[in-house]
C-alpha cells in the first residue's frame, strides 16, 4: 500500500478532501431552529387562512436581502407574526419574521384583522410557510405563502 504511485495519493487526497467539503456544505444549509419559534401541533390549531407574504423583494434595516432569508426556508417552517403599531405605512402592520430576520409583512387588506386577532387570542401569533414560491417570468422574485392559525374551539362534552 505504501508503494502506491504518487498519482493515486494525490486522487485519494482530492477525493476525501472533496468528500469533505460536500458533508460541510449540507451541514451548513441545514435549517437551525430557535427555541422561540415552536412547531405547530397537529391537533391543537385550526386552519384560518392563507395569504402571500407582502414585501419580500425589500432589504431590512440592518441592510439584509429579504430574498436571502427566504432561500433559506423550507415549507412548514414557522414563522412568527409580530404586531409593529408605530409602522408610519399601516399602524396595523403585523411583521412575519423567520427564526433568520423578517421576511415581510401581512398584506394591507388583512393587517387590520390579524392585527386586532393577535390581540384578542383568535389568531395564534404564528404562522406556518405553506409554500416558498419560485421565481418566475411574471415575478423573479422568491416569495412565500403563508397559513394562519387560530385555537381550536374546544366542543362541550354531553353531560
Amino acid at each position: 500500500m505504501l508503494d502506491m504511485p504518487l498519482w493515486l495519493w494525490i486522487a485519494s487526497g482530492v477525493f476525501l478532501s472533496y468528500i469533505a467539503l460536500r458533508l460541510w456544505v449540507t451541514h451548513m444549509r441545514r435549517p437551525r431552529k430557535r427555541a422561540d419559534l415552536p412547531v405547530v401541533p397537529a391537533g391543537k390549531f385550526a386552519q384560518l387562512s392563507s395569504m402571500a407574504v407582502r414585501g419580500v423583494a425589500h432589504r431590512n434595516n440592518d441592510g439584509v436581502d429579504r430574498q436571502d432569508i427566504i432561500a433559506k426556508l423550507r415549507n412548514w417552517d414557522t414563522v412568527a407574526l409580530i404586531r409593529e403599531s408605530n409602522n408610519p405605512k399601516d399602524r396595523f402592520a403585523v411583521q412575519v419574521c423567520s427564526e433568520y430576520g423578517l421576511i415581510g409583512y401581512i398584506p394591507a387588506e388583512h393587517s387590520r384583522t390579524v392585527f386586532e386577532g393577535i390581540g384578542e387570542g383568535t389568531v395564534m401569533p404564528f404562522a406556518s410557510i405553506k409554500k416558498v414560491l419560485e421565481p418566475t417570468e411574471d415575478y423573479p422574485r422568491l416569495g412565500c405563502i403563508i397559513q394562519l392559525y387560530r385555537p381550536r374551539k374546544r366542543s362541550r362534552k354531553s353531560a
